[in-house]
């Protein structure tokens, strides 16, 4: 009869040890899988109920980047300043100075601005009525982001009809881009 060799044979406690850290190792792996699927799904669910526009914070947020501007300390010397340039451009406008007029409008812009003029003569006196409505909608910060230190967009209400009033029913509203350019406020667009 053979005698078995003690080095070869297996402990029955050795079996039960080695079993058990495999199966250690499998639940390890199962409670890290779980784990990273509750943490990714939870994340899902946060990215998705954040983006939603009921969310307070982002009305917050939005509010206060939308609005400013309005706290800039020069804002009322700009909002002067691009309403005299375009009361000014009108008032030329209105005399038949049309290149006068046209110092008000960045040189990129100015054959634009030359061919509408000459092309559309008869809206000349709605764009005026627009021109004297303008009010400020945006004042850009000083970042030197653009090709400009300061942009703003200026909202313009142009009558259907000539002689009827800005506060008219009758009116369309546009906006413009103006910049500072030299130190003068100029429409870019």
């Amino acid at each position: 009869m053979e005698q078995e060799n003690p080095s070869t044979q297996k402990d029955p406690v050795q079996k039960s040890k080695k079993n058990q850290k495999t199966t250690l190792r499998n639940t390890k792996k199962w409670i890290v899988f779980g784990f990273i699927i509750v943490l990714l799904g939870s994340a899902e669910f946060g990215f998705w109920k954040g983006a939603h526009v009921e969310s307070l914070w982002r009305n917050v947020s939005l509010k206060i980047s939308t609005t400013t501007w309005q706290r800039y300390s020069d804002r009322s010397k700009i909002e002067k300043a691009i309403v005299s340039n375009l009361e000014e451009m009108g008032t030329r406008l209105e005399s038949g100075q049309i290149e006068s007029a046209l110092e008000f409008v960045h040189p990129d812009q100015k054959e634009k601005y030359t061919q509408a003029f000459t092309t559309y003569p008869d809206r000349i006196p709605a764009f005026i009525e627009g021109l004297r409505s303008a009010k400020v909608v945006f004042i850009s910060p000083k970042l030197n982001a653009y090709d400009t230190e300061r942009m703003a967009r200026v909202e313009l209400q142009i009558p259907q009809e000539v002689n009827a009033s800005s506060d008219d029913n009758s009116s369309y509203s546009t906006t413009l881009t103006c910049m500072l350019l030299e130190e003068k406020w100029v429409i870019d667009s």
